[in-house]
């Protein structure tokens, strides 16, 4: 399994140009903390428009390399059932924390929903022509009344990973899409 956080930290960033560990970009310039988790100065936005840019040709990029992805796993197991899961929105609640793109202050919540969106969008639409089911977690964690990830809306933790809990729903989810 393949986690689709750990594909862009380890296949997309690293084609990016751009980081936002120690970029005083990333930094507020009154505190220096990393705006979009902790800044106490809330007039102070990160623009992230070239970032969501290079994310979006990342999207493009899983696209086209999707078909080739599940070719190697038929190619290594021809009969098996591959389930690909949709990608839930880590940043969910962290409405408090703006950003801004394309001279636009948005909720840092609402510009990673988009991308998460947009990346949902190719796993679905690849579903029927590469022969794969769809294990559709966005909307329930996206409904789910709890706290079901490690990031923390208060910006003390950023982790995108489930928590214990966030673990076991999904494994729930999962296994009613496996046949």
């Amino acid at each position: 399994a393949v986690c689709g956080f750990e594909y862009i930290r380890q296949v997309v960033l690293p084609k990016t140009s751009h980081t936002f560990t120690n970029d005083e970009d990333a930094t507020c310039d009154v505190c220096g903390k990393v705006r979009v988790t902790g800044c106490d100065h809330p007039d102070e936005t990160l623009d992230v428009t070239d970032v969501m840019n290079e994310v979006a040709q990342g999207i493009d990029r899983f696209k086209t390399e999707l078909p080739q992805i599940i070719a190697s796993l038929r190619r290594v197991n021809p009969d098996a059932q591959i389930v690909f899961q949709t990608v839930y929105n880590p940043y969910r609640d962290f409405t408090e924390f703006k950003v801004e793109q394309n001279g636009f202050q948005l909720s840092f919540a609402a510009v990673s929903a988009s991308s998460v969106i947009s990346l949902n969008d190719v796993i679905e639409q690849g579903a029927e022509e590469n022969g794969y089911t769809v294990c559709e977690i966005y909307t329930p964690f996206k409904e789910y009344e709890g706290n079901l990830i490690n990031a923390l809306p208060d910006g003390s933790n950023v982790d995108p990973h489930p928590n214990k809990e966030g673990h076991k729903y999904l494994a729930e989810l999962v296994a009613k899409a496996v046949k």
